[in-house]
């Protein structure tokens, strides 16, 4: 609409020239009290036209400080609503370009390697994929929870090993390791070490970490098992029938049904005659041979008989004679050995 000059007919007065602005001072449009009403209405005007194009208007509330990426778009160019609305439009744009660029790539089946991925049906679309990394993601988290009670860390081995240890007993008041906390009571085992770890009565030294090991010498409550090897006890021990080299009932077993503790056998043994068994012995026979005495009969009395007439006298039996028969001797009544192959060790037992 074409602007009428109110005032044509009304001579050159320039009334709002003369006329003062009494109001409170405005800072944001530049108006002071006492301005001319014609300034003060070109500033009005000068803002309208500001406000309705944007150029003017400047939102102080609006900041970019949380957004590196606008701001630095926004570098140089003053805070103005105009402004904004066009650093918006460009992010916007911007923003599309780079979802296209996304969605473009995601189209492309080639990029996804989806072997490790469970689930997935052929030619999976971007959102099935991602689905399947969710739920993997998902399964791998509460795996990982779990890592802290399941796991031990390398670096806390040491302290954990540490603390199990003494609470065990195995270390107290310094790191040497009790040797007797690795045996079970009463067990007796082979010792194939020093003797300088057991006192004059075979206990062991705590200083040696042999506290509660004693030598199996007859002192200290432990059995004297010097120079001797173990055999299993046969009496009231549980179990099966025993097999017929073992069965004590057994004629070729006597004696055999060995009680806990009980003592036998020896290194070297000598034969007793009942102990042999039957045999024979080569005879010795040289051979003999008998002569008869004859002659005449010149008395009626002595060893001698008469036979009819003839004349001729015979004895009534033969002279002594011995056959000179021996029996051959053998052995040498010498003791003999009746030990297994061994090996001398020293037993050990844990009394407590």
């Amino acid at each position: 609409m074409a602007c009428t000059d109110c005032l044509e007919n009304c001579g050159k007065t320039t009334s709002d020239q003369c006329v003062e602005y009494t109001g409170d001072p405005i800072p944001a449009l530049g108006i002071c009290t006492g301005d001319q009403l014609s300034k003060v209405e070109a500033a009005v005007i000068t803002a309208l036209l500001t406000a309705l194009d944007g150029t003017g208007v400047s939102p102080s509330e609006v900041t970019l400080e949380n957004c590196p990426w606008l701001q630095t778009l926004f570098v140089g160019k003053s805070p103005t609503l105009i402004n904004f609305l066009q650093l918006l439009i460009d992010g916007e744009c911007t923003l599309k370009s780079m979802i296209d660029e996304i969605n473009s790539t995601l189209g492309n089946d080639t990029v996804f390697n989806t072997t490790c991925l469970s689930g997935l049906p052929a030619n999976a679309s971007p959102n099935q994929v991602l689905q399947a990394l969710l739920t993997d993601y998902c399964t791998t988290k509460v795996t990982v929870a779990a890592i802290p009670t399941t796991y031990v860390r390398t670096s806390d081995l040491t302290s954990l090993v540490t603390q199990i240890l003494t609470s065990l007993g195995l270390i107290g008041g310094s790191t040497t390791i009790q040797y007797a906390q690795y045996l079970p009571k009463k067990v007796i085992l082979p010792y194939f070490g020093d003797l300088s770890v057991f006192d004059n009565t075979g206990a062991g030294l705590s200083s040696a970490g042999m506290a509660g090991i004693y030598l199996c010498n007859g002192l200290n409550t432990t059995p004297d098992l010097r120079g001797r090897s173990l055999v299993g006890a046969v009496k009231n021990v549980p179990g099966t029938a025993l097999p017929a080299a073992t069965d004590p009932t057994l004629p070729n077993n006597p004696g055999t049904n060995y009680g806990l503790g009980d003592f036998f056998g020896e290194n070297f043994h000598k034969l007793l005659t009942g102990e042999m068994p039957t045999h024979t012995h080569g005879v010795g026979d040289p051979g003999h041979s008998h002569n008869l005495q004859s002659g005449t009969l010149t008395s009626g009395t002595g060893p001698y008989s008469g036979v009819g007439g003839s004349g001729l006298y015979f004895a009534t039996s033969t002279a002594k004679a011995y056959t000179g028969i021996t029996i051959n001797s053998a052995g040498s009544s010498a003791i003999h050995e009746n030990r297994q192959p061994s090996a001398a060790v020293y037993w050990i037992i844990r009394l407590n």
